[in-house]
């Protein structure tokens, strides 16, 4: 029997970030510290923008790429204008950002108190996030003092001043009057009128901020002017435009120049657009209608309008009209995205190319919509074509920054993305992705920076609204999270990633019921991300809120509807490797192992392990977040512990340092339990060490590397009815020496990866029993074993060397509709044990044996979803086993076993309604021999159900069984309420056989024979369970759980013809029952504060067993209760917890088949602390 508990920590390993899409993005800038006594810096500027410096009477011209690179300093006195189709970005000293439009000129004051900012004529937007202190923006005597306030100012040429607010508080005021407006609204104020309020915005979309967003270029020079070529003096305009450059070509365009004709007018909108000019190009589309070529590459540019503004198409007729051209092809791709018809756009984009194949802007729309269905491959090719097309084009730039983000070149990546900043400062997904870069390489400050300019530039965009409350989160500031969600919800209140983000804040804030509640929202919102992602791509989304959701459900103590969140997530997406570890988690029992569920927990962390990325961390609230994680995950060093105590005299500690730097992830710790146990010679104590070092070798390859080692020195820790019986003179010490295991993973795209796992295993172990009863068998005369008698005691000493070598390859290919999984496994084991049986003469001294230990496996498991309600797996795995057939009971065998066997899998998940599921399966497997089965890939869940198992029959009854088969059926009816109320209920049957042959004496006292008699192992088990749990408010939760079970086993000696007996010292030679009643009540409460508490109670009732049986079960009922309180702080990087277990101190005579161990026999104190920093 093996003691050894396997830590296989995942540190900072998990789940892999995908930059999944990139979206057409408003105005972005540069946001960077300024020295204290600058009042602004000037980081971004479209067009002509002068500054005027204070003392002078010259304006200067910025250079837009000079001011990218050195952020022009602006201080008191000095002042900032923007001549006709020009835009300018400005950082305020406290972080503000300010958007100046076209024909604007404002000028920079110092009050003692705050800033002062001065708009002479046009308009600006103000972003406001300071922490401390006020900005004052003034014009024509009216001013408004700023506080955490979005708001646009404009100073009409009639002397008119308007206000928009978005969101915040300003006072406004005049010398007539005086007005202070909150959260939004609209105010107006002139020379002879005081503020008053005025009509309410149309929304964030509408003309206030349509200036600010971003258009991209979608025009096909050849197709605008195929028979008229434009005048001579548009050639610089179009040699900048046929190089991608959008603002270059605008710049180059001939001051007070009209269009010549019709072709010109179009081309002139489409430049104007570049700089958020809609008036503009409305005004110069409006003449032209109908259906001629160039009418139809109008309303091509108008569709771009419409739908970026997300307004309705106004002309139904081009919204309904086959496109003809690769303009319309590549309009009709953005307005298909916007109907999230993802695969539409891509489409679309492809016919727009095929029509025109040197059309860069149509290959760049085609490199961004492969990535956004996570094909980084299809990406980089589309996206050599758009560069070598348009090599100027600031969107292509910003997308090559992404695909070398997801290739692992972060300082090439955040080089690429200040280039396109330098081409194009509007461009949304440059300041995104460079924001994300600095964050991902230890400068926290300045990716916040660019964050916060991001949701300024793009007021309308929820998603960088919720990156901007991630980094606030990242940094502890949970107020300004919260809000940049709550403006995010209500910008989009069907955003899934607006739920997710505030489901995490929430979790990680002690708001564990709002936080259930918020992973719901995201799950039912899902499918609008389609905007954005592939159907592939939308399943793994699924997933991450399942997996996060499941420990949402932890926490509140529902404990049983956890496990099947992870289970269903890990059904949608086998991939995700959140889910898998989640899994393996839930399979950890207390510090001594449940042997059982060794081998899925110990697969379910390989597979997570293997899955998961460089760079990634646990989906968990304190570390990232899957899928948008990885680059929230700074390089560096953690340090973790976790220590807790028990009054029994019971200590567990934890310890090391996990981190990661650049293409490097490493993980080191140590690991020591002691439990004294309740009864004499019931302890057990272990220490473990263990490395982890994960390398990507390449944009899809990972490499991983594990070393662990581990011993322990245990007494008697098999289950008994009574725990006086164990044995007092038995000691057992394993060593683990080492593990070594190395892997590969090779993502070949989101459908598709490939896994490679091998290892070496040494097992050593030593049992020592200085008094053991032993027996002999007297002989029929049919040959068959006759009577059983005394045969005295013996000391005994027994010692094995297990030395395993592991291979396995796993292909998974995972679509919208299929996903299939196929793998070959092959194990191999030198295999070494001595018994020694002193003082029974010569037979009991038996030489070494070597017996033979082999496993061949091959495996496929295909789940198929013919539509989105229903799924369902049929799987097969074949296994030719090579088993000892006796090396770990003396007297041992050197002959060994060959099982070959097919085994069959099936399951389904039906949900027929929202919040439904039923789920079934049905499983056949072959076991093991050793450690070496907790080493494997293959797929331990079926439609969430487990169907890996390392034993099913109790070890502590029957022993460590070779070969055993299994057999599952399984069904489970869940449903989620709307009250919060969640209901489940589930049937199992469980059934195990094995061949387990028996070393025994026989013979005379004076002769005796060492043998192997045969043995049949036979185990069955029924359970029926019931849970119901129940959010209460924002705090509270309950929960109730009623399982009935009944086991049977069966050990039949099948050399002992006729005869049914039982002796003691021989085990079980007839069927023995047990049946258990479980009723569990239990309570949990979570406040924002960090406290938590708890409290459970279950009553346990077995009835009496059978009288003829062996060791018949005795009636017992018996309450375990237990009460805990703790702190969770430093936005849960600290845990500290005191609780009492066994609160009524009572013990109790649970027969060991009714699977109950190591409950506390006594009352017992506990107190925890663990941190992660």
């Amino acid at each position: 029997m093996s003691h050894i508990r396997s830590r296989l920590f995942v540190g900072s390993s998990a789940p892999v970030v995908r930059l999944l899409f990139v979206l057409w993005a408003g105005q972005f800038v540069r946001a960077t510290a300024a020295d204290p006594p600058t009042q602004a810096t000037l980081i971004g500027a479209k067009g002509t923008v002068e500054i005027l410096r204070d003392g002078t009477a010259k304006w200067e011209r910025s250079n837009p790429a000079d001011i990218v690179r050195t952020n022009l300093v602006l201080r008191a006195g000095d002042q900032v204008r923007t001549q006709e189709r020009s835009r300018a970005k400005l950082r305020l000293a406290d972080g503000s950002v300010l958007d100046l439009d076209e024909l604007s000129r404002f000028r920079i004051e110092q009050k003692e108190d705050r800033g002062l900012l001065e708009l002479l004529r046009g308009a600006l937007r103000f972003f406001h996030r300071a922490e401390t202190g006020q900005t004052e923006v003034k014009g024509n005597g009216v001013s408004a003092i700023v506080r955490g306030t979005e708001f646009t100012f404009a100073v009409a040429d009639d002397g008119r001043v308007q206000l928009a607010l978005f969101d915040g508080e300003v006072d406004m005021a005049n010398p007539l009057g005086r007005l202070n407006l909150k959260g939004s609204g609209v105010a107006e104020a002139s020379p002879t009128t005081p503020p008053a309020r005025t009509a309410a915005l149309e929304g964030l979309g509408g003309g206030a901020i349509q200036w600010m967003l971003y258009y991209p270029g979608i025009l096909s020079l050849p197709e605008l002017a195929p028979a008229n070529p434009f005048a001579p003096e548009l050639e610089p305009t179009l040699g900048k435009y046929r190089r991608g450059d959008l603002l270059g070509a605008l710049a180059a365009y001939p001051a007070g120049r009209q269009p010549a004709d019709r072709e010109e007018r179009v081309l002139l909108a489409g430049l104007v657009l570049s700089v958020g000019n809609v008036r503009e190009a409305v005004s110069l589309l409006s003449p032209l209608r109908g259906d001629d070529p160039t009418a139809r590459l109008a309303d091509a540019l108008r569709t771009v309008v419409d739908t970026t503004l997300g307004t309705a198409l106004r002309d139904a007729v081009a919204a309904t009209r086959t496109p003809a051209t690769a303009t319309e092809w590549l309009a009709a791709s953005y307005a298909r995205q916007a109907r999230r018809d993802l695969p539409g756009a891509l489409a679309a984009a492809r016919n727009a190319v095929a029509l025109r194949p040197e059309f860069g802007f149509g290959w760049v729309r085609v490199a961004e919509l492969e990535f956004g269905f996570g094909r980084v491959g299809a990406t980089s090719a589309a996206l050599a074509k758009a560069l070598d097309l348009v090599p100027d084009n600031a969107q292509a730039i910003a997308l090559r920054g992404f695909v070398l983000a997801a290739q692992y070149h972060p300082a090439e990546a955040e080089t690429a993305f200040a280039d396109s900043i330098g081409r194009d400062p509007g461009l949304g997904n440059a300041w995104l992705g460079r924001g994300l870069m600095r964050i991902h390489r230890g400068q926290p400050a300045a990716g916040l920076s660019d964050l916060t300019v991001a949701a300024a530039t793009e007021p309308n965009r929820s998603l960088l609204r919720s990156y901007l409350a991630k980094a606030y989160t990242a940094r502890g500031d949970e107020t300004r999270a919260r809000h940049e969600l709550d403006l995010a919800g209500q910008l989009d209140p069907l955003d899934p990633t607006v739920w997710l983000y505030r489901a995490l804040l929430l979790q990680q804030a002690g708001s564990i019921n709002a936080a259930i509640r918020a992973y719901g929202g995201a799950e039912e919102r899902n499918q609008e991300r389609a905007l954005y992602r592939s159907g592939l791509l939308l399943d793994q989304d699924r997933a991450v809120v399942g997996a996060n959701r499941a420990t949402a459900y932890r926490d509140a103590g529902l404990t049983d509807f956890a496990v099947r969140e992870a289970g269903r997530a890990l059904a949608v997406d086998p991939a995700n490797p959140s889910a898998h570890l989640f899994l393996a988690e839930s399979f950890l029992n207390d510090s001594r192992v449940n042997l059982r569920y060794e081998t899925p927990r110990v697969g379910e962390y390989l597979q997570a392990n293997l899955l998961a990325p460089v760079g990634g961390g646990m989906l968990s609230a304190n570390l990232s977040q899957q899928d948008y994680s990885r680059l929230f995950e700074q390089d560096g060093l953690h340090v973790f512990s976790q220590t807790a105590y028990r009054s029994s005299g019971g200590w567990e500690e934890a310890g090391g340092f996990f981190g990661t730097h650049g293409r490097l992830g490493h993980l080191a710790d140590a690991y020591y339990v002691r439990d004294p146990g309740f009864a004499p010679n019931t302890d057990f104590e272990q220490t473990a060490f263990e490395a982890q070092l994960k390398v990507q070798a390449g944009e899809r390859d990972t490499l991983y590397a594990q070393v662990l080692r581990a011993e322990s020195d245990a007494g008697d820790l098999a289950s008994y009815t009574d725990p006086a019986s164990a044995r007092t003179t038995l000691r057992v010490k394993e060593t683990l020496e080492p593990v070594l295991l190395g892997g590969w993973h090779r993502a070949w795209g989101p459908e598709h990866h490939t896994l490679l796992l091998a290892g070496w295993l040494r097992t050593d172990q030593t049992l020592a029993d200085s008094a053991v009863a032993l027996n002999r068998f007297a002989t029929n005369h049919d040959g068959t074993l006759g009577a059983m008698l005394p045969l005295g005691a013996a000391s005994q000493t027994y010692s094995s060397r297990e030395n395993w070598f592991t291979t396995e390859a796993q292909h998974l290919w995972h679509t919208e509709l299929n996903s299939l999984v196929g793998g070959v496994r092959y194990q191999h084991a030198d295999l070494d044990a001595r018994n020694v049986f002193d003082g029974i003469g010569p037979a009991g001294v038996a030489p070494g044996v070597s017996p033979k230990a082999e496993r061949l496996q091959g495996y496929v498991y295909d789940t198929v979803r013919p539509w989105a309600s229903f799924q369902i797996t049929a799987g097969l795995s074949y296994d030719v086993v090579t088993s000892p057939v006796n090396f770990r009971s003396g007297p041992l065998s050197d002959a060994s076993q060959r099982v070959s066997r097919g085994s069959p899998k099936a399951g389904f998940v039906w949900s027929p309604r929202t919040n439904v599921w039923l789920r079934g399966a049905y499983t056949r497997s072959l076991g093991g021999i050793g450690a070496e089965q907790s080493v494997r890939l293959e797929p331990t869940q079926i439609a969430g159900f487990n169907q890996a198992y390392r034993s099913l029959a109790p070890e502590s009854l029957v022993g460590a069984l070779s070969a055993a088969e299994m057999e599952t059926w399984q069904v489970a009816l869940e449903t989620r309420l709307a009250t919060d109320t969640f209901l489940a209920l589930q049937a199992e049957r469980l059934v195990s056989g094995a061949d387990a042959p028996q070393g025994i004496f026989r013979g005379t006292a004076g002769n005796l024979a060492a043998v192997q008699t045969p043995v049949r192992i036979a185990y069955e088990e029924r359970a029926l369970a019931f849970s119901a749990a129940q959010l209460a408010g924002r705090h509270w939760s309950f929960v109730a759980r009623y399982r009935w079970s009944v086991n049977e086993l069966d050990t039949r000696w099948l050399d002992m013809g006729s005869l049914r007996f039982g002796l003691p010292g021989v085990g079980l030679l007839v069927p023995t029952e047990s049946t258990l009643h479980a009723v569990t009540l239990g309570t949990r409460f979570n406040h924002e504060s960090g406290w938590f508490a708890g409290a459970d109670a279950t009553w346990y009732a077995q009835p009496a067993g059978d009288a003829a049986d062996y060791n018949p079960a005795p009636h017992e009922s018996v309450w375990q209760t237990g009460v805990f309180v703790g702190h969770r702080f430093w936005q849960r990087r600290a845990e500290v917890l005191v609780g009492v277990e066994n609160l009524l101190d009572q013990d109790y005579r649970i027969h060991p088949l009714g699977g109950l161990a190591n409950l506390p026999r006594e009352r017992t104190a506990v107190v925890r602390l663990k941190w992660v920093w």
